[in-house]
């Protein structure tokens, strides 16, 4: 008969064949903490083009750390952020390439320091071209944190505590019945369709308490 590891002895490193216990306890309230080797994602530049009336892309989701950087490839136009309203863009104070020109690139730096300083909503983040907003050029960043269940850019105990609702463990790819569907996608922060121990040690990376 396969003796169970008790609770208390899974914490520390977590190994793979002790996931599916570990899983089971947190989920039991049995184990307060695990720590799981992981290594943090890289940070990555991602390329956004000005061109004609567009930025291509113009959604993007990033990692908190990653960067943006617009490049001009056509035409004269700049980067604010902010929102359209009736044709013209209104400025929100968060971030600006300059006035409008040719040939130019911009890059931010979407870090901690950054969203503490220009705390956008659930981290999404709006902006406009000025020249051509009345034409629809506008674009929007969003910004996401690993383990940041409730989407307020910080990770702590309401995201602990959300994260545990919804923790079904490897393979299983629906969300419990405590559990929202959207919370359950939020929680995921490996995007293979399951809340595990894996996703929990990204949870652990980012806590702020």
């Amino acid at each position: 008969m396969k003796v169970e590891r008790p609770c208390s002895a899974l914490l520390g490193t977590v190994a793979t064949r002790d996931m599916v216990r570990a899983t089971r306890c947190l989920r039991q309230g049995l184990l307060a903490s695990v720590v799981l080797v992981h290594a943090a994602a890289g940070q990555t530049v991602h390329t956004v083009e000005l061109m004609h009336i567009n930025f291509l892309p113009p959604e993007l989701t990033i990692r908190l750390g990653d960067t943006v950087h617009w490049v001009w490839i056509e035409g004269i136009h700049n980067v604010e952020s902010g929102i359209v309203q009736k044709g013209f863009g209104v400025h929100d104070g968060r971030f600006r390439s300059g006035d409008p020109d040719f040939a130019l690139e911009f890059s931010l730096l979407f870090d901690r320091q950054f969203v503490d300083a220009q705390p956008a909503p659930e981290g999404i983040y709006p902006y406009y071209c000025l020249v051509h907003s009345f034409k629809g050029m506008t674009g929007v960043i969003e910004v996401v944190v690993s383990g940041d269940v409730d989407r307020d850019l910080d990770v702590d105990l309401a995201d602990h505590d959300q994260f545990t609702d919804c923790n079904g463990g490897p393979d299983v790819t629906t969300a419990p019945p405590q559990c929202d569907p959207l919370d359950f996608q939020r929680a995921d922060s490996d995007n293979d369709g399951d809340v595990d121990l894996l996703d929990f040690a990204a949870l652990q990376n980012e806590f702020t308490g």
